[in-house]
């Protein structure tokens, strides 16, 4: 009995073995695929197969790799490839949804049973490479690389490197230590700690704002490092006013290295504090208000000379500038969490707004230098939207910073607010609320039509500008949603609403499938620029693909060797 069933199970045992062996030898090989071959052992065996990595380690990311498939009969003799053979690989990232392409390669050697893989990857994390014959794994498939102990980051890429938690205008006191923390990348936006053994090469050069030349000497920085790669730099001003401050490393600027820097006195701060404790009731500033057709008072290049600075001031000032300061006009600014006024009074009772601005970051302040008249620091304002204005304030650095703290503020409830999806969207609507755009004539935004309650009257006329008028408080993060779409670009949401229409059979499975490789290795940025390119927008509808119209096409060129052409 015993015998019985051990014949039995090595019968069954036999059987699957030639099945297997008829299945996935490939049927191409015609009258090799024989019982004889596979006692002889002359069959195809993946685990019998090796993989040779033709790189050092470690290496870095952006490099070109390679490594090597050695494929092996059963009884260990080279298996010659064909042209149909199915050998697949297939590598990804373990954590993010990324393919990284592959080309392969058959190399021309005598025995003809080595194939070559090229690859390269840009992002750092793990990776899972899996290669198969037939739907078998080779040789111990799959297998694992990091990216941190055989694919290491690349060198400190100033253009990719930022400042985290970053303001373009920074508002501090005279003395007051301020810590800068930097997130250097590699050109791929990879975190990388290869800047942490040269801090040094990272400087903060800072010129005051209307004055010509370095500040040389009010600034004291120091470098250290910190968690998770980062570089610290601690940053203390000793003299009070206005910079301008360009963050370099190795003498490049980084991507937002370039913002300035109000410095004020404890009493200023102070004055600071008040106001926007206050949330902007009652405060404000006098001040004068140069005529709008004038120039800007920006300071040339001084020359040597050996006359006093008092007489240098009045030289400069030639027929033109003084007709300007005659000309001057008095004026208050009122400065609130939402708008900066600029009011006129007659009789010194009826007030008269002349200008308005909203309090965002599309509001620009230029720093300029005193003006030779009152000796007031001067500053001009520019929105984008109306004639940018020039004014000069006794208490202009605490007008500034006023307005720069209220700036930020709105930045951080804005930020804190969620996004609304679609399904809070449709909530939204359930409860009532109508939501609509409304276009507005073009006026300037201190002069926009009005009723008695203050509310601004749309009107058919359309030239420009937007209004959004709801019936119900929904929050800025739906505004931003339904205004500006998603930032993020899914692959796979690219891929399940893209639509191919005609091209062979070689275009739809082989060329597509190179596509999505490609397009799976992208990053952000390089999905963002294919987006505009594509669609003339860099971001997608809150609907993402599929709310596109008309949808993403993929349409065959009919000649080959031309460049892509994209039509909107």
């Amino acid at each position: 009995m015993c015998v019985l069933l051990i014949t039995i199970k090595f019968l069954f045992e036999l059987s699957s073995r030639v099945l297997t062996f008829w299945h996935h030898e490939g049927r191409e090989r015609g009258s090799e695929r024989t019982i004889y071959n596979y006692v002889r052992g002359k069959y195809l065996e993946p685990r019998s197969c090796q993989v040779s990595w033709d790189w050092n380690e470690p290496c870095e990311v952006g490099q070109p790799m390679g490594f090597r498939v050695h494929l092996f009969y059963r009884n260990g003799h080279p298996f010659p490839i064909s042209g149909t053979m199915s050998l697949r690989v297939h590598i990804s990232h373990t954590e993010l949804s990324l393919e990284v392409p592959v080309t392969l390669e058959v190399l021309q050697d005598p025995l003809r049973n080595v194939v070559k893989a090229a690859f390269t990857v840009r992002k750092s994390g793990r990776y899972q490479i899996t290669i198969s014959v037939g739907g078998l794994s080779v040789g111990h498939s799959p297998y694992y690389k990091s990216s941190h102990c055989w694919f290491l980051t690349g060198v400190v890429d100033p253009a990719k490197t930022q400042i985290t938690g970053h303001f373009s205008t920074l508002v501090l006191t005279c003395g007051e230590q301020h810590t800068l923390h930097i997130a250097p990348c590699d050109q791929y936006g990879n975190p990388t700690n290869d800047s942490l053994r040269e801090l040094e090469s990272y400087t903060l050069p800072l010129s005051e704002l209307g004055v010509v030349g370095m500040a040389d000497g009010c600034c004291q920085t120091a470098v250290c490092s910190g968690k998770q790669n980062r570089v610290l730099l601690h940053l203390t001003l000793l003299q009070t006013g206005c910079f301008q401050a360009t963050l370099r490393y190795q003498g490049h600027p980084v991507s937002n290295g370039h913002f300035n820097i109000i410095v004020l006195s404890d009493e200023e701060k102070a004055a600071v504090d008040n106001n926007v404790l206050r949330s902007g009731v009652g405060v404000f500033f006098e001040g004068y208000l140069y005529p709008p057709s004038s120039p800007p008072n920006v300071s040339g290049p001084q020359s040597p000379s050996s006359t006093s600075p008092k007489e240098d001031r009045t030289t400069s000032c030639n027929g033109n500038s003084l007709e300007r300061m005659k000309k001057l006009k008095k004026v208050y600014f009122y400065i609130s969490p939402k708008q900066l006024s600029v009011k006129e009074f007659y009789l010194r009772i009826i007030p008269w707004r002349l200008f308005t601005f909203r309090v965002c970051p599309g509001t620009k302040f230029l720093y300029l230098p005193p003006d030779p008249l009152h000796g007031l620091l001067s500053l001009q304002v520019d929105d984008g939207l109306q004639p940018p204005i020039e004014v000069s304030c006794k208490d202009r650095n605490v007008m500034a910073a006023t307005f720069t703290r209220f700036l930020h503020l709105n930045i951080e409830i804005t930020l804190c607010d969620p996004l609304i999806d679609e399904v809070q969207l449709k909530g939204a609507q359930s409860r009532g609320v109508s939501l609509r755009v409304v276009l507005l004539p073009k006026y300037s935004s201190g002069t926009l039509p009005k009723d008695p309650s203050g509310r601004i009257i749309s009107t058919p006329a359309v030239e420009m500008g937007l209004h959004l008028h709801t019936e119900d408080r929904v929050g800025v993060g739906l505004y931003q949603l339904l205004m500006c779409g998603t930032g993020h670009i899914a692959v796979q949401d690219f891929q399940a609403h893209a639509v191919v229409i005609g091209g062979s059979w070689h275009f739809r499975e082989k060329v597509m499938s190179w596509f999505w490789a490609v397009v799976s290795s992208f990053t952000q940025e390089e999905l963002a620029r294919l987006l505009q390119f594509t669609t003339g927008s860099s971001q997608l509808p809150p609907g993402g693909f599929a709310a596109l119209c008309p949808s993403f096409q993929i349409i065959g060129s009919p000649t080959h060797g031309t460049l892509p052409t994209a039509h909107t």
